[in-house]
């Protein structure tokens, strides 16, 4: 019986023993650590959580889940390593800023939110509420401004400045097209306060179609306008027709142009109203229109020289006519 008695105890001392021993936490140095290694530890709850550090917060709670608190001349910061090697870094700068940098095969600084609330990404240069240095890609979605920035809105409150949209979005657009101000949501327009406005390609106004129409010289057009358009001043770039005053050029005589326009019912030199379609390139027939001027000029200046000599030979055989009837008078008496 003692000996049963005694082997009960011993059996308590030693299961009791090695439940202490799990989960206890041993010191080496300044180092704390758990035995055995992979404990779990929870703060606040007695459930199997899947983490290694587990941490619930009880109802109405108002303090700081983790607090970190750096003493004077340093600071406060959490390394996540990968196979013993520091990855990531995230720390409350001396500037009081927080920098999440890239520790290893990275470009330092990655993300910096200050105390003001500006981000910057690639860079610690915050001079707006977002800086970024590098390219910015748009996965998704459109760029919407202003939606509350206090301004007025207008009707529209979709306020999408930039869309990535296809044919299905708006009709008669290709599937591959950047518009601004979609939908018309910015409803005063949207205006260029620059300098100057470059275009490549096509440019449109009013209208999302062009037709494939090309210029003389088998280029393509790139403004297409469906509707009026009102100018201060036109410049077109296509020489002038100077060569009508020179010596050997061959003007067409008036007869000659009379013949023509009875036989085709339109100038020599120019297309027929059904050829033309109703379109004409302006720079092209101001060129043809300027040619005909300066030949009815010419024709103009001819007809005036031959007036003046033939005014002078009237003028000559008035007076020759006057002293032959006054002979004729005396030869009378």
């Amino acid at each position: 019986m003692k000996k049963v008695i005694l082997l009960s105890i011993a059996c308590l001392i030693f299961f009791g023993t090695q439940q202490m021993a799990f989960g206890q936490w041993l010191s080496s140095g300044n180092v704390l650590y758990p035995t055995p290694l992979n404990t779990k530890l929870n703060i606040g709850t007695t459930a199997n959580e899947p983490a290694k550090l587990s941490i619930l917060e009880p109802p109405n709670w108002t303090g700081f889940s983790i607090r970190l608190d750096a003493g004077a001349n340093a600071r406060s910061n959490i390394v996540w390593a990968a196979q013993g090697t520091n990855q990531w870094n995230l720390v409350n700068t001396s500037s009081n800023d927080l920098s999440f940098d890239a520790l290893s095969g990275g470009s330092g600084n990655v993300l910096l939110l200050n105390q003001a609330g500006r981000v910057g990404i690639g860079t610690t240069n915050l001079t707006n509420k977002l800086t970024v240095q590098g390219n910015i890609e748009n996965a998704g979605g459109s760029f919407i401004l202003g939606t509350r920035d206090g301004r007025n809105q207008g009707v529209r409150l979709g306020n999408k400045a930039l869309v990535h949209a296809q044919s299905t979005e708006l009709d008669g657009l290709p599937n591959d097209v950047l518009i601004i101000n979609f939908g018309g949501d910015f409803e005063g327009g949207a205006r260029v306060a620059g300098p100057g406005l470059q275009v490549s390609g096509v440019h449109c106004i009013g209208t999302n179609k062009h037709p494939a129409m090309t210029a003389a010289d088998g280029s393509a057009y790139r403004l297409f306008v469906n509707g009026g358009g009102l100018f201060k001043e036109v410049k077109v770039e296509l020489g002038w027709a100077d060569d009508v005053f020179e010596e050997d050029y061959c003007r067409t005589t008036l007869a000659e142009e009379a013949a023509f326009i009875a036989k085709n019912g339109h100038l020599k030199g120019f297309e027929s109203a059904e050829a033309m379609d109703g379109k004409i390139n302006l720079g092209d027939v101001t060129l043809r229109q300027q040619i005909k001027i300066e030949e009815m000029r010419l024709d103009q200046i001819d007809s005036d020289q031959t007036i003046r000599e033939q005014q002078a030979q009237i003028t000559e055989l008035t007076a020759l006519v006057k002293t032959l009837m006054q002979r004729v008078e005396q030869l009378e008496k």
